[in-house]
């Protein structure tokens, strides 16, 4: 694709930075520039925009906070490598702080419309490497049952596992956000004197479905599942409120 094709010049009657903005980052997006490749310089972008250096500059700003570039001073600015966690860590921090512990109640009924239709995905489309590792996933489960930090990072294990198996690879990048919020909630589940067995009978049924195909299983587990969470927080909230 022929860069000179792809940037063009300003309408400036719309704000200059934000549509040089817009151009660069759709650039980015369709690979016209790579990860880790140097940006036009500053005395280039004015020019193919026909605007001045400070509407570029802004406008790397603003593409440096949103993680898609990296600003070296004077040496250039560079596409950011892929990296998830500069996009999901500042949206989950903002999920956090908007709706504070809310979000939790937010969180489990968002996963009760989104992890029903990926373990249904997972079902059909799982391979036995898949197989293999949420088996082993089950039983690290039950070897670190007492150890909190432990299970709460293999149940979310497991969770993480079923995007990935469900053949679409933007499910694992949707969710991670959510992932990301997960030892909180889980934490407030197993605070519960018989959650975690009970966490583990529901994980392995859910198994046992995307073992045998069962993709209508599958879903109807997972939203057994998600339902026992929701059930979770909302007994903490109780508990929560009666100490007030």
């Amino acid at each position: 694709m022929a860069r000179k094709n792809v940037l063009k010049k300003i309408d400036r009657d719309a704000p200059l930075s934000q549509k040089i903005e817009e151009q660069l980052r759709d650039a980015i997006i369709r690979k016209v520039f790579s990860p880790g490749e140097r940006l036009p310089s500053e005395t280039e972008l004015v020019d193919v925009f026909g605007v001045s250096r400070t509407a570029i500059r802004e406008a790397l700003r603003i593409l440096a906070g949103k993680g898609l570039v990296e600003i070296r001073g004077r040496g250039g600015v560079y596409v950011a490598d892929a990296d998830l966690s500069q996009l999901v860590h500042p949206f989950t921090a903002l999920l956090l702080v908007h709706f504070g512990d809310s979000s939790l109640f937010h969180l489990v009924q968002s996963r009760r419309i989104l992890e029903p239709e990926i373990a249904r995905m997972a079902a059909m489309k799982r391979t036995q490497e898949d197989i293999d590792y949420l088996q082993r996933n089950i039983s690290q489960m039950r070897t670190h049952l007492r150890e909190t930090e432990r299970i709460i990072e293999v149940d979310i294990d497991f969770h993480k596992r079923l995007a990935s198996a469900s053949g679409n690879p933007i499910v694992p990048i949707l969710m991670e956000p959510i992932f990301l919020c997960l030892p909180k909630l889980i934490s407030v589940n197993f605070k519960l004197e018989y959650a975690r067995n009970f966490s583990i009978k529901e994980h392995s049924k859910i198994l046992e479905c995307v073992i045998d195909q069962d993709a209508d299983g599958a879903h109807a587990a997972m939203s057994e599942h998600m339902a026992t969470a929701e059930k979770h927080v909302s007994e903490y909230y109780k508990t929560a409120n009666a100490n007030d």
